[in-house]
C-alpha cells in the first residue's frame, strides 16, 4: 500500500510539473502572439475538364469537355531573383489573426491555365465566313480538332484567384518547449477572378488587358510549422470552383465564358508581425 502512495504522489508531481511547464510556454508564447501575417510561395495546379462559350459577331459556339494544364516555370533562379519572382506561379496572402484559433486573410493565387493543343473536342454553334472560310459552318455536337489555327486559349498572365479568406486552427501543437508550434488550418472563402487572357482565334492573336471576369469560392486545408511565433513554412492544398461570365476575346464585343474546377497545391514561407 505504501508503494501505490508513493507512486500516486510520483505521478501527481511529474503531472504538475508537466501542466506548469506547459502553462509557463503558453505564457511566454501568450506574450510572442503577432496579429498579423504575411506569406508569399509558388504552387502546382490541376483543372477538371470544362465547356468554353465563346461569342462574337459572326460566331456562337461551344467546346465540350476541354483539357487545360497549368505552365509552371522551370526551377532556376527566377524563383528567388527580386525581378523574377513575379513570373512564375506565386501566392501571396496577408491575414488579421482574430485570437489563437481564427484568421481573416486576403491574397491571390497566381496560377496559370492553358488548353491543351491537338484536342479532338465536341462542338455545337455556328462560324461564319466573315471570321474564318476554313471553319466556318453550323455545328451540332461534331468533331473538331483544336489547333493553333483554330484556337490557342490561356490565362497565363494569370488565372489570379483573389480570396477573402476564414481560417480556424483545429490543431495546435508545441514542439521543442514552444520554439516551434506545428498548426493544421482549414479555410474557406472566395472573391473574385482576374486574368489577363491570351487568345489566338482563326489566327488572330490578342494578349487582352486584366479583366474581373466572374467569381471564385474556394476551400483550403493547411499544415503550419512555425518557428519562434516569428517564422512559419506551410503546405496548403486547395480546391475550388470559379464561374467565369466575362472572358475578354477581341476587342469590346466577343466574350468567353467557363467554369473551372480546381485543384491547387503550394508551399510558402511567410513572417508574423
Amino acid at each position: 500500500m505504501k508503494h501505490i502512495f508513493f507512486g500516486l504522489f510520483i505521478l501527481i508531481f511529474c503531472n504538475h510539473m508537466s501542466a506548469s511547464d506547459t502553462i509557463k510556454y503558453e505564457h511566454k508564447y501568450q506574450q510572442k502572439f503577432k496579429r498579423f501575417y504575411f506569406y508569399w510561395g509558388y504552387n502546382r495546379a490541376v483543372f477538371a475538364k470544362s465547356d468554353l462559350h465563346i461569342k462574337g459577331p459572326d460566331y456562337d459556339f461551344t467546346l465540350y469537355d476541354v483539357s487545360a494544364a497549368d505552365r509552371p516555370s522551370a526551377v532556376s533562379s527566377v524563383y528567388i531573383k527580386p525581378s523574377t519572382i513575379t513570373i512564375p506561379q506565386y501566392n501571396y496572402r496577408i491575414g488579421y489573426n482574430v485570437n489563437r484559433r481564427f484568421c481573416i486573410s486576403l491574397g491571390m493565387d497566381h496560377m496559370k491555365y492553358v488548353i491543351r493543343n491537338h484536342q479532338n473536342l465536341k462542338i455545337s454553334g455556328f462560324i461564319n465566313e466573315n471570321s474564318s472560310t476554313k471553319f466556318a459552318g453550323q455545328y451540332n455536337n461534331d468533331t473538331i480538332t483544336v489547333n493553333n489555327d483554330f484556337l490557342q486559349f490561356e490565362h497565363t498572365d494569370g488565372l489570379n484567384n483573389l480570396s477573402i479568406d476564414f481560417e480556424y486552427a483545429f490543431w495546435n501543437i508545441p514542439l521543442l518547449q514552444n520554439r516551434m508550434r506545428v498548426k493544421m488550418i482549414s479555410s474557406i472563402g472566395g472573391l473574385g477572378v482576374i486574368p489577363r487572357t491570351d487568345v489566338t482565334l482563326f489566327g488572330n492573336r490578342v494578349n487582352n488587358k486584366f479583366h474581373f471576369a466572374g467569381f471564385s469560392v474556394n476551400a483550403k486545408l493547411a499544415a503550419r510549422i512555425e518557428y519562434k511565433s516569428y517564422l512559419f513554412l506551410e503546405s496548403n492544398l486547395r480546391t475550388g470552383y470559379m464561374s467565369l461570365d466575362d472572358i475578354l476575346i477581341n476587342g469590346a464585343e466577343p466574350r468567353a465564358s467557363q467554369n473551372i474546377k480546381f485543384l491547387e497545391y503550394y508551399v510558402v514561407i511567410g513572417s508574423y508581425f
